[in-house]
């Protein structure tokens, strides 16, 4: 259960219609709560849900002790929460919001505090909010509601400038894949996205960067709130894998994040299906660390052994079906278990579907990049016309290459001089002596980005200001 928790020492401004709310902290004593309104007055559309007979649940009888009505909302997005739990403290009475937000608890005994759950809350990192009711509490009109977005920015970023186009909020806290699973402090954290989310000024950097503080948590201030955000943890002992937050009309996002030490590995097992709750037998599941994909057996079970440590992205997929792609927190200790639920994919009507026929995510990925333009892009017609692997970047724009196989060095132009790329096969870091040795006639397509600042954002470069090539195999075009 969670209310205000509270970032700065400042205390809440209370007035004689509100009730203030006791700040119990969510995430060690920092983490944003809930603004409790008690008998306070309503927002329009909530004054007409309360006086609305329709809108609230039937009286109870006559001889039962209390009745508590109300309305939950939501100071965010400035409209009222359908579908959330209202528990008394008594008696295990519960209620569901309605579609105003109106709620009814009916008991035998007087009712003290009253709380409310759902999904919405645990997204937004606010956990619940609750009440207390004393005999002065207007029991016909008790009002639930979640902090403003100003009062949420003046709390946790307090001096810092939200921009157009990035008025979102990412919180959580970072903790070890150790078996004690310690909050860790002074964690770098790493927040990029790429270019094009809704109202961002393309030329200004993507990147947010903060430390944890004495208290494990950390707070990414002024970031899209529509498109993904790609966050990655790390330190010189830890660190985790890039995860991937879903973009929100909420302009607040809790991610947690698992770190695991250099070396050290776990197991990941679990089950793929369909929407009748059937096991894919034909899915396959990629997991962020791990080069090859693992398949799912008769019953669409899998297990991936020797996963690094920390939390990782991880995308199953199948012939017929969307992707989908999820957070898995891999720990030292025991083996998470993961339920993934495909839904078919949406084909014109008699188009049959095939390997051939559907489009692999990577593939779909680059051409997508490529339409954007921000790198310089080379596909299986031209490597087909070249000599060997090095011919592939030889004059090309940015980038200078110092001696033949198998000492060949790639140097990209730095404001201090040159400097050595960041280099990924298939998404996994690599570098230049690997990439010497990789047959020509295996790479499907090549990304040169010039700058970090160019470079998309889930492969970015993260302790480097260098540019960044990415080699795709064909393996990897056909998945």
């Amino acid at each position: 259960m969670s209310e205000w928790g509270r970032r700065s020492g400042a205390p809440i401004p209370s007035a004689k219609s509100r009730m203030r709310a006791p700040l119990i902290p969510t995430i060690r004593g920092v983490l944003l709560g809930a603004l409790l309104v008690i008998g306070a007055v309503a927002p329009r559309a909530a004054q007409a849900t309360v006086a609305s007979p329709s809108a609230v649940p039937s009286t109870a009888p006559s001889a039962v002790a209390d009745t508590v009505r109300g309305i939950v909302f939501d100071s965010l997005l400035k409209a009222p929460l359908a579908g959330l739990t209202v528990m008394a403290d008594i008696e295990g009475a519960t209620s569901t919001t309605d579609d105003f937000g109106a709620f009814v608890l009916v008991t035998k005994g007087t009712i003290k505090r009253i709380s409310a759950f759902g999904e919405f809350l645990d997204r937004t990192g606010i956990g619940s909010l609750s009440a207390v009711l004393t005999a002065q509490s207007n029991r016909k009109a008790i009002i639930l509601a979640t902090p403003s977005i100003e009062t949420v920015r003046a709390r946790l970023c307090p001096g810092v400038k939200f921009e157009a186009g990035r008025e979102a909020i990412i919180f959580g806290s970072a903790r070890s894949a150790a078996k004690n699973a310690v909050l860790l402090s002074g964690v770098r954290i790493h927040a990029s996205w790429d270019p094009g989310a809704p109202g961002d000024d393309p030329d200004r950097a993507r990147v947010v960067d903060v430390k944890t503080d004495s208290t494990g948590n950390y707070y990414l201030c002024s970031v899209p709130p529509i498109a993904p955000v790609y966050v990655i943890a790390y330190s010189q002992q830890y660190n985790s894998g890039t995860i991937a937050v879903p973009g929100d009309s909420v302009p607040l996002r809790k991610q947690d994040l698992v770190l695991g030490a250099a070396g050290k590995m776990g197991t990941v097992r679990g089950v793929v299906r369909d929407t009748r709750r059937q096991g894919i037998t034909t899915a396959i599941v990629d997991i962020d660390g791990v080069e090859i994909g693992t398949g799912t057996d008769s019953q669409g079970r899998f297990v991936i052994p020797n996963v690094p440590a920390g939390s990782r992205s991880l995308m199953a997929r199948a012939i017929g079906y969307s992707p989908v792609i999820t957070q898995v927190d891999v720990t030292e200790d025991n083996a998470p278990s993961v339920t993934i639920e495909l839904t078919k994919s949406v084909f014109l009507p008699g188009v049959k579907v095939t390997e051939r026929t559907a489009v692999p995510m990577m593939k779909a990925d680059y051409e997508e990049r490529k339409k954007l333009g921000f790198g310089t892009f080379i596909d299986t017609a031209q490597i087909n016309t070249l000599y060997n692997t090095r011919s592939i970047f030889q004059g090309r724009a940015g980038l200078m290459i110092e001696g033949n196989p198998p000492q060949m060095t790639l140097y990209m132009s730095a404001t201090t001089g040159y400097c050595q790329p960041t280099v990924k096969i298939d998404g996994f870091t690599s570098d230049t002596q690997i990439l010497v040795d990789y047959p020509k006639s295996n790479i499907a397509a090549v990304e040169i980005y010039t700058k970090a600042s160019l470079a998309p954002a889930k492969y970015a470069p993260i302790m480097s200001s260098c540019g960044l090539i990415l080699i795709w195999s064909k393996g990897s075009f056909a998945r």
